[in-house]
């Protein structure tokens, strides 16, 4: 009997001495944030720091795509158009041609 008190004693304290100390206690102290003094001026990067890159332009089309599309349309409008129109789609009644 006293074995199992001795044990359950050395039990206890050996898992209250394995538990990691408060810091509180300890004295050890955490690092503080840096506190933010105001008024803050936020300021852009220097244009100088940062290289330019521009985009290489095309070049001009001579003539233009809008004049191109007007003459597209125009050729469309004066091309020939079918003459015949045909009232039904049925092969066995087509118009013979005299």
């Amino acid at each position: 009997m006293k074995t199992a008190i001795l044990l359950f004693t050395l039990l206890v304290v050996s898992a209250s001495v394995a538990q990691e100390p408060n810091r509180k206690q300890t004295g050890v102290k955490e690092a503080e944030a840096p506190k933010a003094t105001y008024p803050a001026v936020g300021r852009g990067m220097n244009q100088n720091d940062a290289p330019t890159l521009l985009p290489k332009p095309l070049p001009a089309l001579h003539p233009s795509l809008a004049e191109i599309a007007r003459a597209a349309r125009a050729a469309h409008a004066n091309s020939q158009h079918a003459q015949l129109t045909v009232e039904t789609d049925d092969l066995q009644n087509k118009p013979q041609d005299k």
